[in-house]
């Protein structure tokens, strides 16, 4: 889910999975206000290459154009301008959208559909793929403007670097569509032309339907970690273990790594103390919370929750909120 980033009471979420076939699958608006539905995006559509209509992509709003963008499972990329009015002093609001959808095919890839969140600079936005196509998209034209031919399935949100007013991305992929054991691939590319800057690849072992390599969105440092990028590959080694790694942002090579006894899809989140010292959480399959140096990669404290947590732990000032598989949500202290 998101919420509108203009403060506005506005909610955006995409359904997972279907209850019933007759049931309204896709994606949602929703008035945060009373919990109406503003507007739905109907995921089951039979001009899409791809009949699958679940939205797993969070949705991101231009606050100066009114403009919203979205990835679909079935294969579409979908921008809409809201037309948003909002009455500050009487509490309403309702919009109207103009909803544009971009059907797209990339040679040699039989898997449309977009998991990940639409990553966006400037006018450009960038997604990846079931089949690991990454796209880039002029927003203005709505035309892509280059595309990469396949790896494996992408759902990890890309991450963008902007380096001397040119934007590089991250991206590492699963072990997923090659159907066996395999290498899960981390790369930088540049934004602009799509020219693959460096590669560095893990190990992963293939699992059907919960599936190994890059699940969780990569970590751009800042303080005192700003020349690193650090991702989390599930199922390293062993079936049920993992590893997060920190790549030296420049040249790929690997600065330290943290072998994990238990794999992790839950992304990790960055923090940092006044002096600009930073940490990482990173929470796992096996219901642990672990608090590490995010310069060495060292392990400082270890939480245990006891069930499969694959949310994103939200940090607010000394606070951690993090849901995990048994129904509950936690609320847990950083000293």
């Amino acid at each position: 889910m998101s919420v509108d980033s203009r403060g506005y009471p506005l909610l955006y979420a995409g359904d997972g999975v279907p209850h019933k076939k007759s049931e309204p699958f896709g994606f949602n608006i929703y008035d945060l206000t009373n919990g109406e539905l503003l507007h739905h995006i109907d995921g089951r559509d039979s001009s899409a290459y791809r009949d699958w209509g679940a939205f797993d992509s969070s949705a991101l709003v231009n606050r100066k154009t009114d403009m919203m963008v979205v990835g679909g499972e079935n294969g579409y990329f979908y921008s809409a301008k809201l037309n948003t009015e909002f009455d500050r002093k009487e509490g309403t609001i309702d919009i109207d959208p103009d909803v544009a959808k971009i059907r797209y095919e990339v040679d040699g890839n039989e898997y449309q559909g977009i998991e990940n969140s639409v990553a966006i600079y400037n006018n450009l936005a960038y997604f990846a793929d079931n089949g690991g196509s990454i796209i880039g998209m002029d927003l203005t034209t709505k035309n892509p403007v280059w595309a990469l031919p396949p790896l494996d399935d992408t759902d990890a949100t890309i991450v963008i670097e902007e380096i001397e007013g040119v934007p590089y991305l991250y991206t590492g992929s699963e072990v997923d569509n090659v159907g066996e054991d395999g290498e899960a691939f981390i790369r930088k590319i540049n934004g602009l032309s799509g020219e693959e800057v460096w590669k560095q690849s893990y190990s992963a072992f293939y699992y059907p339907g919960v599936v190994g390599g890059v699940l969780a969105t990569p970590i751009l440092g800042k303080e005192n970690i700003d020349d690193l990028v650090i991702f989390t590959v599930a199922r390293h080694k062993e079936r049920y273990s993992g590893i997060m790694a920190a790549l030296d942002r420049e040249t790929g090579e690997e600065v330290w790594s943290w072998e994990m006894p238990d794999y992790a899809w839950s992304s990790p989140v960055d923090i940092y103390d006044e002096e600009g010292n930073s940490y990482l959480i990173q929470a796992d399959f096996g219901g642990n919370l672990t608090l590490l140096n995010a310069e060495t990669g060292e392990v400082l404290d270890q939480l245990t929750l006891g069930s499969n947590i694959e949310a994103s732990p939200a940090v607010y000032e000394n606070t951690i909120i993090v849901a995990s598989r048994d129904g509950n949500i936690y609320s847990i202290e950083l000293k």
